[in-house]
Protein backbone atom coordinates (compact mmCIF):
# COMPACT_ATOMS: atom_id res chain seq x y z
CA UNK A 1 0.00 0.00 0.00
CA UNK A 2 3.04 2.36 0.86
CA UNK A 3 4.63 1.19 -2.03
CA UNK A 4 1.34 2.10 -4.30
CA UNK A 5 0.70 5.67 -2.79
CA UNK A 6 4.66 6.47 -3.22
CA UNK A 7 4.46 5.50 -7.27
CA UNK A 8 1.15 7.47 -7.44
CA UNK A 9 2.70 10.65 -5.67
CA UNK A 10 6.19 9.81 -8.17
CA UNK A 11 3.64 10.18 -11.21
CA UNK A 12 1.09 13.20 -10.13
CA UNK A 13 4.48 14.70 -9.15
CA UNK A 14 6.07 14.15 -12.86
CA UNK A 15 2.97 15.06 -14.29
CA UNK A 16 2.80 18.93 -12.64
CA UNK A 17 6.58 19.56 -13.44
CA UNK A 18 5.58 18.73 -17.07
CA UNK A 19 2.70 21.03 -16.96
CA UNK A 20 4.25 23.49 -14.93
CA UNK A 21 2.73 23.16 -11.99
CA UNK A 22 3.53 24.14 -8.65
CA UNK A 23 3.95 20.87 -6.57
CA UNK A 24 2.09 21.94 -3.23
CA UNK A 25 -0.67 24.24 -2.05
CA UNK A 26 -0.53 25.60 1.51
CA UNK A 27 -3.64 24.62 3.79
CA UNK A 28 -4.25 28.38 4.03
CA UNK A 29 -4.65 28.70 0.12
CA UNK A 30 -6.67 25.04 0.30
CA UNK A 31 -9.03 26.60 2.83
CA UNK A 32 -9.27 30.07 0.49
CA UNK A 33 -10.01 27.87 -2.77
CA UNK A 34 -12.67 25.85 -0.87
CA UNK A 35 -14.38 29.31 0.35
CA UNK A 36 -14.22 30.46 -3.13
CA UNK A 37 -16.07 26.99 -4.60
CA UNK A 38 -18.30 27.06 -1.98
CA UNK A 39 -19.33 30.70 -3.04
CA UNK A 40 -19.45 29.89 -6.79
CA UNK A 41 -21.31 26.66 -6.35
CA UNK A 42 -24.47 28.56 -4.23
CA UNK A 43 -24.03 31.52 -7.29
CA UNK A 44 -24.85 28.76 -9.73
CA UNK A 45 -27.06 26.95 -7.98
CA UNK A 46 -29.26 29.63 -8.04
CA UNK A 47 -28.46 31.12 -11.64
CA UNK A 48 -27.17 27.96 -13.57
CA UNK A 49 -28.23 29.64 -17.17
CA UNK A 50 -25.55 32.90 -16.18
CA UNK A 51 -22.60 32.41 -18.19
CA UNK A 52 -20.47 34.58 -16.02
CA UNK A 53 -21.78 32.51 -12.88
CA UNK A 54 -21.29 29.36 -14.52
CA UNK A 55 -17.73 30.31 -15.74
CA UNK A 56 -16.69 31.26 -11.85
CA UNK A 57 -17.83 27.96 -10.36
CA UNK A 58 -16.45 25.64 -13.20
CA UNK A 59 -12.96 27.67 -12.81
CA UNK A 60 -13.32 28.00 -8.75
CA UNK A 61 -14.36 23.90 -8.86
CA UNK A 62 -11.08 23.29 -11.27
CA UNK A 63 -8.64 25.27 -9.07
CA UNK A 64 -10.37 23.47 -6.03
CA UNK A 65 -9.41 20.35 -7.66
CA UNK A 66 -5.51 21.21 -8.57
CA UNK A 67 -4.76 23.08 -5.04
CA UNK A 68 -6.86 19.57 -3.39
CA UNK A 69 -4.51 17.42 -5.54
CA UNK A 70 -1.09 19.13 -4.69
CA UNK A 71 -2.22 19.95 -1.19
CA UNK A 72 0.42 20.34 2.19
CA UNK A 73 -1.09 17.81 4.47
CA UNK A 74 -3.54 15.18 2.72
CA UNK A 75 -2.83 11.85 2.50
CA UNK A 76 -2.43 10.58 -1.37
CA UNK A 77 -6.51 8.83 -0.84
CA UNK A 78 -7.70 13.00 0.06
CA UNK A 79 -5.40 14.40 -2.44
CA UNK A 80 -6.24 12.12 -5.72
CA UNK A 81 -9.31 10.76 -4.75
CA UNK A 82 -10.98 14.60 -3.88
CA UNK A 83 -9.15 16.23 -6.86
CA UNK A 84 -11.24 13.33 -8.98
CA UNK A 85 -14.39 14.84 -7.29
CA UNK A 86 -13.64 18.16 -8.29
CA UNK A 87 -12.67 17.60 -12.00
CA UNK A 88 -15.82 15.04 -12.53
CA UNK A 89 -17.59 18.13 -11.20
CA UNK A 90 -16.10 20.19 -13.84
CA UNK A 91 -16.73 18.07 -16.59
CA UNK A 92 -20.25 17.61 -15.40
CA UNK A 93 -20.89 20.94 -15.99
CA UNK A 94 -18.56 21.98 -19.34
CA UNK A 95 -17.77 18.42 -20.72
CA UNK A 96 -14.97 20.16 -23.04
CA UNK A 97 -12.46 21.72 -20.07
CA UNK A 98 -9.59 20.12 -21.46
CA UNK A 99 -7.43 20.54 -17.98
CA UNK A 100 -10.13 18.64 -16.07
CA UNK A 101 -10.24 16.56 -18.61
CA UNK A 102 -6.48 15.98 -18.78
CA UNK A 103 -5.82 15.49 -15.07
CA UNK A 104 -8.62 13.47 -14.21
CA UNK A 105 -8.09 10.72 -16.86
CA UNK A 106 -3.78 11.24 -15.50
CA UNK A 107 -4.85 10.43 -12.05
CA UNK A 108 -7.23 7.45 -13.37
CA UNK A 109 -4.52 5.93 -15.51
CA UNK A 110 -2.45 5.66 -12.84
CA UNK A 111 -4.51 3.83 -10.82
CA UNK A 112 -5.41 1.72 -13.31
CA UNK A 113 -2.00 0.97 -14.11
CA UNK A 114 -1.33 -0.06 -10.14
CA UNK A 115 -4.59 -2.34 -10.74
CA UNK A 116 -6.37 -0.23 -8.39
CA UNK A 117 -10.03 0.96 -8.91
CA UNK A 118 -10.18 4.39 -9.98
CA UNK A 119 -12.02 6.50 -6.41
CA UNK A 120 -16.05 7.14 -7.62
CA UNK A 121 -15.76 4.87 -10.59
CA UNK A 122 -18.07 2.06 -10.75
CA UNK A 123 -16.58 -1.05 -11.42
CA UNK A 124 -16.56 -2.20 -14.77
CA UNK A 125 -15.77 1.01 -16.57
Amino acid sequence: MKLASSILMLALSLGAMAQGTSQTVSAAKLKTLQSEYKAAKDAYAKKPKDAAVKRKYVNSTFALGMGTMYGEGLNPHQKYAGALDYFREVLKVEPKHKLAKENYDMIAKIYKQMGRPVPGEKSGK
